[in-house]
């Protein structure tokens, strides 16, 4: 089983990295992986469901702000920077 936090947001690159895994071709599923390194720093920075919201406001999928009460969503230098990555990575 494989859970991704990213894949009702960025479904493209989640499905073809798990069309590759299940293909057999995990050297395609690994570069693949590698390729959202950026976004893999984020979560680990931010945490993944803040970075998600985030995106998912900043690709127009939801309003914002999209998180329940108490969460924050991202704001200021840390909201640019998933922007910044949305764009270097072309989703």
């Amino acid at each position: 089983a494989w859970y991704s936090v990213i894949a009702g947001t960025l479904p493209e690159p989640a499905v073809a990295i798990t069309r590759a895994a299940q293909s057999g071709d995990h050297a395609e599923a690994d570069r693949l992986s590698d390729r959202l390194e950026p976004l893999w720093q984020l979560f680990e920075e931010h945490g993944s469901l803040r970075v998600t919201a985030a995106a998912a406001e900043l690709l127009g999928l939801t309003a914002s702000p999209n998180l329940p009460r108490p969460i924050r969503g991202l704001r200021g230098e840390a909201r640019e920077q998933v922007a910044a990555v949305l764009e270097r990575l072309g989703l």
